[in-house]
C-alpha cells in the first residue's frame, strides 16, 4: 500500500473517530501515523495497524509489571520483527517474555522455581492453574460436570452430599457465570442466559 492510500485511509479513520467521540481538537495517539505511542502490552503494540506505522516512530509498552520498555520501528515493511528496545537512545535488541525482568518478588508463590523474567511468572501461573482445575482435594468429594448439549439449565447431578462451591467454563475454557441454584445435597442446577455448553467444577 502506497502512503497516498495510507494516508487516505487514516484521515478517514481519525474524521470517523472525532465524530463517533464528538472531538473537535483533541488527538488520541491511536488515531496519528508514527509519532510516539503509549500501550499497555507487546500484543497492543503488535496489533497497531500499518497505516499508523511510520519508521523510525516509537512506542513505550508499560507492561503488567510495569517495567516501561520502551522500542523503536527500524523496519517499514508492517513486520513485528522491526520493533527494537532502546534504552537511554541506544538500541538493545528485541524483547520477548523471556527478556522482561520482574520488578515485584513473587516468592510468597512458595514454589521452588526460580521466577525472575515475564517467561517465569507465566509459566508457574499456567502451571498452578492446570493443579486447580485438576487437583483432587484429599479428604474431599469433587465431581467434574460435563454438559456438551448447549442448554439454559445444566442439570448437575454431582452426589457429593453437600452443597459445593461450583465453577463452570464454556467449551472454550473461557469462565461463565450462572446462577446456582442448590435443589438439594446432591443435585444443582446452574441457570444460564442463553444455551451454552461446558463444565461444571463441584467442589
Amino acid at each position: 500500500m502506497n502512503d497516498k492510500l495510507e494516508n487516505i485511509k487514516l484521515k478517514k479513520q481519525l474524521s470517523q473517530y472525532r465524530e463517533a467521540n464528538n472531538l473537535v481538537n483533541f488527538i488520541d495517539d491511536a488515531t496519528i501515523k508514527g509519532g510516539y505511542r503509549v500501550v499497555r502490552t507487546v500484543k497492543e503494540r503488535n496489533a497497531i495497524d500499518c497505516c499508523h506505522r511510520k519508521l523510525g516512530m516509537r512506542v513505550m509498552v508499560i507492561g503488567q509489571d510495569y517495567s516501561y520498555k520502551d522500542y523503536i520501528l527500524k523496519g517499514d515493511d508492517c513486520s513485528n520483527e522491526d520493533w527494537v528496545l532502546i534504552d537511554n537512545g541506544n538500541v538493545v535488541g528485541t524483547v520477548n517474555d523471556s527478556d522482561v525482568t520482574l520488578l515485584d518478588d513473587y516468592s510468597y508463590l512458595d514454589i521452588t522455581q526460580s521466577i525472575k523474567t515475564q517467561q517465569d511468572l507465566n509459566q508457574v501461573l499456567a502451571e498452578i492453574l492446570v493443579s486447580l482445575l485438576s487437583a483432587n482435594v484429599v479428604g474431599d468429594k469433587h465431581y467434574t460436570h460435563n454438559q456438551t448439549v448447549p442448554s439454559v439449565m445444566w442439570i448437575i447431578n454431582h452426589n457429593l452430599g453437600k452443597k459445593p462451591s461450583i465453577d463452570s467454563v464454556d467449551s472454550t475454557g473461557r469462565e461463565i457465570k450462572g446462577h446456582v441454584e442448590y435443589v438439594n445435597e446432591n443435585t444443582s442446577y446452574i441457570h444460564h442466559s442463553g444455551p451454552i455448553s461446558g463444565k461444571a467444577f463441584c467442589n
